[in-house]
Order: structure tokens, then C-alpha cells, then sequence
């Protein structure tokens, strides 16, 4: 890197007016001065020896500094020294920057090449703008997330802990939120929460689930720029101007997208991080982690790096890392849509064991409802930005034909894979069994993308390449234009009809697609995918995100294709969305490579 930097500074040198000195004149270009606003500035000129010369002394000192940096973060775990400094006074935005940047850094290759492998499930050309984009966003977004994780856990809080109002957890009374641009997400929110109860929030797919429990977290105003008027407590802490480092000894939160905020390198430094940020001794967060993984069920992943989790597991390492700091209110953003049976058994009964044991308030933005059944004592619903209190009982699961039921076979060899697929195809397993491999080797065999099979992975925001959702849709449209004629545009619809379909006419055309909530990226992922009419459609988690109108709109498309000839295969926990769209359960299946590509 330092003599990358050396070189760098010689082109730049050369190309901005030369090299001039005395000594021996080499070959150069002529001097080219520019007009204008750009007057002052001019290219090339005389380039000698010496002034080359000069040059390389110049950067010299600089490249040591590189030279010299690299050896220090070799010997030094500079990371881990700096989230060991919780109680510096002052610095604590220049130190998260720069812990942020540590982390964010050494990231950006292996994010260019999850983008360049998401581009190529997509079949529209991307521009060199389509390219470099979404790589800023995805850094800025993670970066982004990391600071959010940093300041929900208390990094550098240097004020004296606050201890919470037991009695008074969670309260809202004429709370509006806004956008920064004015839009109102919810309005008039007024609740309250007792201690030791467990509230379920549910709404459609957008209705601002998500933005409450920031706001609640304290992330509302400080991350997301949301603007907030009225009256909002956490344990008797008015959330107003108060940013989430300053309840983090007594608030947790798990986000939708776990990964994100990951701080650690690995598992078990993530479940510790709360507790070494709060400046505890190193074997006694050795020992509560050990302790918790225990809990958790994820002792065997303790040593295993955090980007090596499938999204099961990595759910499962972030709401231990939330529960290790004991926390009495604790907001949970849709925690069950990638855990299998076992998983989510075990995390419902540690959320209903807490809440009855400790007291600790929970409240859980969730679309699938039925493993909260009996954990959820109240029920607050979204609907037309208000929230109100509804009858835990009246929130059902999908409904289903009492006809349809899920043909399960786990053995390849009993004929399965000799019929058609004129019905989908559930791929089922545990957390980390590889059926999110299994999908990506089926779309990307060798690396390239297999003609006809369209793939909507796990994070379908890696496929986004425009600003706004139109221009997805536009651009989607267009390619597909190009390459058949008109009276055989695959699906039959335009994507912005799939996409309203789905998600009937709540999404904003204008927005921009990453500022979508989970199920609307899925939604519209959806649609540019099967926009083509491919002849293998694969989905990662299809109902993630998508509350239950929103499933069964999804349900009637995928069986409509699959009776006009694409195969359906998905991968989902989700049994009740496997019985809707009447699907083929599979356990294991070895040869279904052999199957789908012929």
C-alpha cells in the first residue's frame, strides 16, 4: 500500500503541472492550461529527474506512516483497545469513527464481491454509476448501523448510568413522527406498558413498526433523523433529545437486519460486547458468555467468525448479545422469520421465562404470530399511522385450505424429482443446515448465472442498483423489451403491477429502494425477478418482512406461475406459508441440481 501511495503521488504530480526542477529533462507532455472556473489549474508540463525525485521524498514520510500503521495493527488489536476505552472523557465521536472505519474498511472487497454476485442474478446492464452506487450505499448503510449499534450498547458514555423507573417502562402519549422531509410516518401514539408483560406490535408491511422501536431505542432522532413531537419515555427517561447511549444500561435492541450491527470479529466477542463496553473484567464476560451461549443454544458457534453465521444463527448470536446486559426493556424487531422449530421454541421460552422471572418488558414487532400465542399478554396494532390496543386473540395466521396440506419427503429417490413441478417447492432445515448455499449454487453454478433460473437472496438489496423503486421497475422493463418481443413479455405484467400486486398501492414509487422497509424490498425484488418469467424462480425466506395480505397476494402469484410452467422452489421456516402455497416440504434433497438444471 505505501509504494501504491508513492506511485500515486508521482502520477498525480505529473499529470498536475509536471514535474519541473533542475538536472536532466525527461520526455513529457506539453503544458495544457485550462479555461474558465478551472483557469488556475493546468496539466502536464516538464518532468526532470530531480523533480521526480523531490516527489518520491515527499511521500516518503507518508508511506512510513503506512508502512508503520500496518505493523502496529498486526502486532495490536487496535479495534478491541479502542471498545475497551468506555469511560474516556471527551473523543467519543473521533474514537467511534475511527472503530467504525477499522471495521468498515477491511469489509469493502468482501462487500464488491457479494454486489458483483448479486448483479449477476439480475439480467439488466449495469452502468459504471449502477456499480459504484450501491457499494457506497451498502458501506454507508453498515457504517451507518455500526454507529447505531455502538451508541443502542453505550459506547464511550461517559455520563453517570441512570436508573430506570421500574414502574413506568415504556409510556407514549400524542407522539408524532416524521421524516426529515415532512412525511409523517405515525401519528397521535399514545400507549403504555406494564413491567413483566410481553406486547406484540404487529401492522402491514410498512406501517412504521420498525421506526417506533428505533424511536424508541433512541435511535429515532439521533440515526434516523426522524423528527418527534410529543411525549415518549423509557423508563421514566423522556426519549426526546436523548440519544440511546444513555439508556443503553437498561434498553436493548435487536434490529430486523442483525448483521449490520455487528461489532465483533467473533461470536462470542458479539455476545460479550455489551459487557465489555460497561468496562467488565475479561473473565467475568468470558464466564456470563459462556453461560448465555449455553441458554441460547449456540455454544458450538462461539469461536466461529460473525460473517460465517447463517441468518438463523446470526438472529439467535444478536438477541444473546442483547440479553447478556440484563436489560429491563428489551425491543425486538421481527426476531422468528429466521428461526427453524427448535430455535424458535427455545427463544420463546427464554422470552417467557424472562418476562414471568425478572420482570423485564419485551415488546416484539413480529408478522408471524402463532409461536407468540401464548407468550404475548397485550397486542398492538399499526393501522393508518396510529397505534391502538387489540385483542391478542384476534391476530390468526394465515388462513389455509383445510384440503391442502404439505407433502413432505425427505428421501430423493421415492420419484419426487421425475414429475414436473407444477407445485412449489419448500426447502426446510435447520439454522445453518445450508439451504441459503444451497439456492446461491443453484442460480450461480461456477460462478456464472444459469440461464433461465432467477434467484431472490436472503438480502434482496444487493440486487437494487437505481435511486428510486420507478426506475427499478423502468429498468427492468426496458431489458426485458430488448430481448423478447412485445407479445411475449414473460410474466405478463409490468413490475411495478407485480410489485402492487403483492403489496397492493402503499409503496412510494419515488423513494428509494434501500429506504423501503424489509418486506417491500422483498416484494419488489420479487417482481423484478419473476418479471422475466423465468423458468426456475428461487426465493431465500419469501415471507420475511410481509405481513399476512401481503403472503397471500405472494401465494396466489408464485402457484399462478407455477401452473403456467416455472418451477417455485423456496427456502422458508415458514410452515404456514409452505401449506398456502401447497408446496412440495423437502428435508434434503441431493439431486436437485440434476433436477432444476434440466
Amino acid at each position: 500500500m505505501s509504494l501504491a501511495f508513492v506511485a500515486g503521488r508521482i502520477v498525480f504530480r505529473v499529470v498536475f503541472g509536471g514535474a519541473p526542477g533542475e538536472g536532466w529533462l525527461l520526455p513529457s507532455l506539453p503544458r495544457v492550461d485550462l479555461g474558465g472556473f478551472f483557469s488556475s489549474v493546468n496539466l502536464f508540463g516538464p518532468v526532470t529527474l530531480d523533480g521526480l525525485a523531490r516527489t518520491v521524498m515527499a511521500a516518503l514520510p507518508i508511506a512510513a506512516l503506512i508502512v508503520a500503521s500496518g505493523l502496529l495493527f498486526s502486532l495490536i488489536d487496535v479495534r478491541r483497545l479502542i471498545v475497551r476505552t468506555r469511560r474516556w472523557g471527551g473523543g467519543s465521536a473521533s474514537l467511534a469513527a475511527v472503530l467504525i472505519a477499522l471495521a468498515v474498511l477491511p469489509e469493502l472487497r468482501l462487500t464488491a464481491q457479494r454486489l458483483a454476485r448479486a448483479r449477476r442474478l439480475r439480467s439488466v446492464r449495469h452502468t459504471f454509476t449502477g456499480v459504484i452506487a450501491p457499494l457506497v450505499g451498502v458501506t454507508v448503510e453498515r457504517a451507518t448501523a455500526l454507529g447505531a449499534s455502538l451508541e443502542s450498547r453505550g459506547f464511550m458514555n461517559a455520563s453517570v448510568d441512570i436508573e430506570p423507573q421500574c414502574a413506568a417502562p415504556v409510556s407514549a402519549s400524542n407522539v408524532c413522527l416524521r421524516t426529515a422531509d415532512g412525511r409523517s410516518v405515525l401519528t397521535d401514539v399514545t400507549f403504555s406498558l406494564q413491567p413483566g408483560t410481553v406486547t406484540l406490535l404487529t401492522g402491514n408491511t410498512g406501517s412504521g413498526k420498525t421506526t417506533l422501536l428505533r424511536a424508541l431505542a433512541g435511535l429515532g432522532e439521533s440515526v434516523d433523523r426522524i423528527d418527534m413531537s410529543g411525549t415518549m419515555s423509557v423508563g421514566g427517561v423522556e426519549r426526546r433529545g436523548r440519544s440511546a447511549r444513555v439508556t443503553a444500561n437498561f434498553v436493548a435492541y435487536v434490529p430486523q437486519d442483525v448483521r449490520a450491527g455487528f461489532v465483533g470479529v467473533t461470536v462470542a466477542e458479539e455476545v460479550g460486547m455489551t459487557l465489555t463496553l460497561r468496562g467488565e473484567h475479561r473473565y467475568q464476560v468470558d464466564a456470563r458468555v459462556s453461560v448465555m451461549a449455553r441458554d441460547m443454544g449456540i455454544g458450538h458457534l462461539l469461536d466461529r467468525p460473525i460473517t460465517d453465521l447463517s441468518a438463523g444463527e446470526a438472529t439467535l448470536v444478536s438477541l444473546a448479545a442483547a440479553l447478556i446486559g440484563l436489560p429491563s426493556v428489551l425491543l425486538i424487531d421481527e426476531p422468528f422469520a429466521d428461526l427453524d422449530d427448535n430455535a424458535l421454541a427455545l427463544v420463546s421460552a427464554t422470552l417467557r421465562d424472562l418476562a414471568t422471572r425478572t420482570g423485564i418488558t419485551l415488546l416484539i414487532a413480529e408478522h408471524r404470530t402463532a409461536p407468540l400465542a401464548g407468550l404475548a399478554s397485550t397486542r398492538l396494532h399499526i393501522s393508518h399511522g396510529t397505534v391502538r390496543a387489540v385483542d391478542v386473540a384476534s391476530d390468526v395466521e394465515i388462513s389455509t385450505s383445510g384440503s391442502r396440506s404439505p407433502l413432505r419427503d425427505g428421501n430423493p429417490d421415492t420419484g419426487i424429482f421425475n414429475e414436473t413441478f407444477s407445485r412449489p417447492v419448500a426447502l426446510v432445515g435447520p439454522n445453518g443446515s445450508g439451504k441459503t448455499t444451497r439456492l446461491w449454487r443453484l442460480a450461480l453454478p461456477a460462478g456464472k448465472r444459469a440461464s433461465g433460473i432467477r434467484l431472490v437472496p436472503e438480502n434482496p438489496r444487493d440486487l437494487f442498483t437505481r435511486e428510486s423503486v420507478a426506475e427499478e421497475c423502468r429498468a427492468q422493463d426496458r431489458q426485458h423489451r430488448r430481448r423478447l418481443p412485445a407479445p411475449h413479455v414473460g410474466y405478463g405484467k409490468s413490475s411495478r403491477d407485480v410489485v402492487y400486486e403483492i403489496l397492493g398501492d402503499t409503496i412510494d414509487l419515488n423513494v428509494h429502494p434501500r429506504d423501503l422497509s424489509t418486506g417491500q424490498q422483498r416484494a419488489l425484488a420479487i417482481a423484478l425477478q419473476l418479471h422475466e418469467r423465468p423458468r426456475t424462480l428461487l426465493i431465500d425466506e419469501p415471507t420475511r418482512g410481509l405481513d399476512r395480505r401481503a403472503c397471500g397476494e405472494l401465494a396466489r402469484v408464485l402457484e399462478r406461475i407455477s401452473l403456467q410452467g416455472t418451477r417455485v422452489i423456496v427456502a422458508t421456516h415458514d410452515q404456514s406459508f409452505a401449506t398456502l402455497i401447497n408446496a412440495r416440504v423437502l428435508t434434503h434433497a441431493p439431486r436437485l441440481e440434476a433436477v432444476v438444471s434440466s
